[in-house]
């Protein structure tokens, strides 16, 4: 049967689309299946949070390199025998928080949402915004935008894992030492400045949360190169007028026994090793008392968790 030509651009579009569709639901399915993190790039760790068994999440962390290092989901797990998973991207921006969360929600019902605050002060004009959330609204809904690099993993030789990740918690070792002041967090009342296209991510993130009863946390990772006072005015202030909760690490560092000296892996930028064994042990303590947290240390369907702690012991003591 002969199509008329004016429905030939109608029929044309109509292929593309369920072209689209069918290869969309091939390559999220693909991209599932990998644990290659430089094939994958950015959207590795998007994919080990699917990865994770249904409704197995109890904590959700999201943010950029300083949610990765400051908080250590096996240590958490060591502790309490919740579970936690960090969402973390270097650079991340709050569109991208925004994407993994809403992928988080698709599969899990954490206990609670924890956002590290670094990220809300990442510069993004109203152009750059508008082509991020189109960006990731597109590839939520047709995953080929997002993999459509895939094939390479496929027809590639595998290569080699660079850092291993404990569901998104980076262990890194090395030292250098902060050597500016220790009173960066001195008192003014300067507030920096969030950007407007920050803050409706915020509110979006606020919004998933709470029609959905839980509880969302701000947080800032120790970090004099990152943050001052100027900064948690403006969280502050921000975290007020929504009603949400924020911790600032920063005015905690004695309390959680911080020591620039040993602590900090790049010069007060992020923390190693060592200063998130602190953070996480902070964190912990605050959540154990807000939050109600349920141990599945016993649960043989949680024996993947005991599985990954043994391995990430015997790495941290080498």
């Amino acid at each position: 049967m002969r199509v008329c030509r004016k429905g030939r651009p109608a029929l044309f579009f109509l292929i593309l689309f369920l072209m689209i569709l069918v290869l969309s639901g091939y390559f999220g399915k693909l991209a599932v299946t990998l644990d290659n993190t430089q094939a994958l790039g950015r959207d590795s760790v998007r994919v080990q949070l699917q990865q994770q068994r249904e409704n197995s999440i109890d904590v959700l962390v999201l943010g950029d390199s300083e949610s990765y290092t400051s908080f250590s989901p096996v240590q958490f797990f060591q502790t309490t025998g919740s579970t936690a998973f960090v969402a973390g991207q270097s650079g991340q921006k709050t569109t991208e928080a925004v994407s993994l969360l809403l992928a988080a929600l698709d599969r899990q019902r954490p206990r609670a949402v924890i956002l590290e605050t670094n990220e809300l002060f990442r510069y993004n004009n109203s152009w750059e915004a508008m082509r991020d959330k189109i960006y990731q609204g597109a590839g939520r809904l047709f995953p080929l935008f997002r993999y459509h690099n895939l094939w390479k993993a496929c027809v590639e030789k595998k290569p080699k894992l660079v850092e291993e990740s404990y569901f998104g918690f980076k262990i890194r070792k090395r030292v250098s030492a902060y050597r500016g002041a220790k009173d960066y967090m001195q008192a003014t009342k300067k507030k920096a400045v969030i950007p407007a296209s920050i803050r409706q991510d915020l509110e979006q993130i606020r919004k998933e949360c709470q029609n959905r009863g839980i509880p969302l946390i701000l947080y800032s990772a120790p970090s004099p190169v990152n943050y001052s006072m100027a900064r948690h005015n403006a969280i502050a202030e921000l975290a007020e007028k929504e009603n949400i909760t924020y911790l600032d690490l920063n005015l905690q560092t004695s309390e959680i026994g911080i020591d620039w000296n040993r602590d900090t892996l790049d010069g007060g930028d992020h923390l190693n090793y060592d200063g998130a064994v602190k953070t996480t042990d902070w964190l912990t303590k605050y959540l154990q008392k807000h939050i109600t947290l349920e141990n599945h240390k016993d649960d043989p369907a949680y024996a993947d968790w005991k599985k990954v702690t043994e391995e990430y012991v015997s790495m941290v003591s080498r």
